[in-house]
This record gives C-alpha cells, structure tokens and sequence, in this order.
C-alpha cells in the first residue's frame, strides 16, 4: 500500500468505520483514529502496537502512539512498514515534537493526524518540511509522510463539519496537496 492508496482509503473508510458526532470529544476523536488504523493494519496481516488500552486491554505502545510492524516482537521481525502520531485540537508546539518523532523512525509510511485552526495549517506544514530537511537522521528514499489535517467548519468551537486535507510529503521535504474530503455529521 502507498501513501496516496492509504489517504484515499482513510477518506473513503473513517466516517463509516467511526461512530462520532459533533458532540465527540478530543479522547472519541483519537480512539476512532486509532481504531481505524488498528483494524487496517490488522486486516494486512500487520503486528499492530498502539497506545495502552485505547483499542482494547493488553496493547502496548512501541515507539509512538500506533505502528504496524512486518514481523512479531524480535524473532522475525523486518522492520515498520507505518508509524502515527495524532494530536487533536494541540498546539502547533505539541504537534511538532510529535511530529520530529516520526522524523527520528525508520518506517515507509509516516502518518499524522491532526486538527487545527485555519491560520496554523501553512506554518505547521512548513516546520513539518523544514524538520525533515534539517534532519541529521537520513532519510531512505523510500519513507514518505502522509499528513491528515481535520478543519473544523464553520468553527473549531462548534464544528458541523469536518473538511479533511491530505498532504504527502517526501523524504526531502518536498510536499505535494492531496484531494480534499468532507466528513460531515
């Protein structure tokens, strides 16, 4: 799967797989985002770890808050084919720091999901391509990001839509926009 298949299939698939209203808070937000990805990684026959007890009892975290992982534990492990990082409604500092995580891991997908105002969008995509670029890490040819914006309409306040924007970014820095989808209640 790529980058553009996995944007394509999360703006096809998330409203149907979630079960949130308008009225959903910031912890619903993240665990249906989770959810999402859990179930996906699972269906492709993934290693799946993810946060503490957000999908159900047992998990456990590696890394970030989700991966999905081409082997079990240590015996035949291959290394992570995605890693996420997903901030609802942070600031762009939280963001960021998160952000420079996916930057520090080695894996072929790198994805965050985030919502925030309007007039952070362009300075939280330009510091997420500068980290990359500025990175003393290398970055392998084949890592590629994909970056999940959630804009809430008409405010963040009172949100009666959502409009999700896609951005793939390379392992240069270079971003390209994707297709835009609506998430409405």
């Amino acid at each position: 799967m790529t980058v553009d298949e996995l944007y394509v299939r999360f703006c096809d698939e998330f409203k149907e797989s979630s079960i949130l209203t308008r009225d959903s808070g910031d912890s619903e937000w993240t665990k249906s985002i989770y959810n999402y990805f859990y179930k996906l990684g699972k269906e492709n026959s993934f290693v799946v770890y993810c946060r503490p007890n957000i999908i159900k009892a047992g998990e456990y975290e590696y890394l970030v808050d989700l991966c999905w992982s081409k082997g079990s534990e240590y015996i035949d492990y291959k290394g992570l084919e995605l890693t996420l990082e997903s901030e609802w409604l942070k600031g762009k500092d939280e963001i960021l720091l998160d952000f420079c995580k996916l930057v520090d891991i080695k894996s072929a997908m790198k994805v965050m999901v985030i919502c925030i105002k309007d007039e952070e969008i362009n300075y939280i995509l330009e510091s997420m391509s500068n980290a990359i670029k500025n990175s003393s890490i290398e970055q392998k040819q084949s890592e590629e990001y994909l970056i999940i914006i959630f804009r809430a309409l008409p405010t963040m306040s009172n949100p009666e839509q959502y409009v999700i924007e896609g951005y793939k970014i390379d392992n240069r820095g270079i971003r390209n926009k994707l297709k835009t989808a609506d998430f409405i209640f």
